[in-house]
């Protein structure tokens, strides 16, 4: 472990100092591009690909979405909970981001595989439940990956800097796939006229970016805080109440986040809704105007 040191800017305490620093804040960083570039694909052109593409009834596309929102508020404690309780020699999250980056990428490209020849019933099992799969790996990762920053230095100043290079390589991440993905697919669609081909290759290339950052994330961080053995301090009644009360906060807080995420999920697809239909109600509108310009 790193010897501590003592910044000369400020006077606090770091656990890394110099090069070593620099080199493991971008290490931890670099987990941002392993969740955001896969993840910035579905995020922004699945719906497209499901709807448009691999020709999914809509309304299967719609509930998928919604159900797994739903699923999220149950998922993101459970994956928190299982990962704090994980205990070996790499630590409590390291290991939850090794096993999932086996699966995660995978699962992804899996995603915009569903090709139009198929039926619709096998096209529409075959987005949901690689939809769903993908929802918990990237999950998987994500999770631990943020706790990761609570562990990584026992020094709130420096945890903090660890942060920010985090949410500066973050808007890299999503900023990448979005600005290349599309013409990544009209080459190797020979310009859209192969969609599903080009799709399903523009996800590999753009994905393997993300496998290099895997190794460099895992590799170059440590677990620096190490869980404390399990212990009462407070014996007999009081350590019983003391626990029930955690309890209750915890299943107070679990509630909370669940009516949150539920309300923030049926505001979208409220959203989304008023959206499609204006948009289809001037459907026939630019349809006569699209007939017109071809005579």
């Amino acid at each position: 472990m790193s010897n501590v040191a003592n910044n000369g800017a400020s006077g606090e305490k770091t656990l890394y100092h110099g090069k070593e620093a620099v080199f493991r804040k971008l290490a931890f960083g670099s987990g941002e591009i392993v969740h955001n570039v896969p993840w910035m694909l579905v995020s922004a052109y699945l719906a497209f690909y499901m709807t448009d593409i691999a020709m999914i009834p809509a309304a299967a596309v719609s509930i998928l979405f919604l159900v797994c929102r739903c699923w999220d508020a149950i998922n993101d404690p459970l994956i928190g909970s299982l990962a704090d309780n994980t205990n070996t020699k790499m630590g409590r999250y390291r290991p939850w981001m090794l096993g999932t980056s086996i699966v995660y990428i995978p699962l992804v490209v899996m995603l915009f595989w569903a090709h139009p020849d198929w039926g619709v019933t096998a096209r529409t099992a075959w987005g949901c439940g690689f939809y769903f799969l993908a929802v918990v790996a990237a999950t998987s990762w994500n999770i631990p990956f943020c706790a990761l920053n609570g562990v990584i230095t026992p020094y709130p100043g420096e945890r903090a800097s660890f942060a920010s290079y985090r949410i500066g390589i973050s808007s890299l991440a999503c900023a990448i796939p979005t600005a290349i993905f599309l013409p990544l697919v009209a080459k190797y669609s020979n310009n859209y006229a192969n969609a599903p081909r080009g799709f399903v290759l523009a996800t590999i290339t753009v994905c393997m970016i993300a496998v290099p950052f895997i190794f460099l994330c895992i590799g170059g961080t440590k677990e620096a805080i190490k869980p404390p053995k399990a212990q009462n301090s407070l014996p007999g009644r009081c350590s019983r109440r003391s626990e029930r009360i955690r309890h209750s906060l915890l299943s107070a807080s679990d509630s909370l986040y669940t009516a949150f995420l539920l309300t923030e999920e049926l505001l979208q697809q409220c959203t989304i809704s008023i959206i499609t239909g204006a948009m289809q109600m001037h459907l026939p509108s630019m349809q006569q105007l699209v007939d017109l310009s071809a005579v």
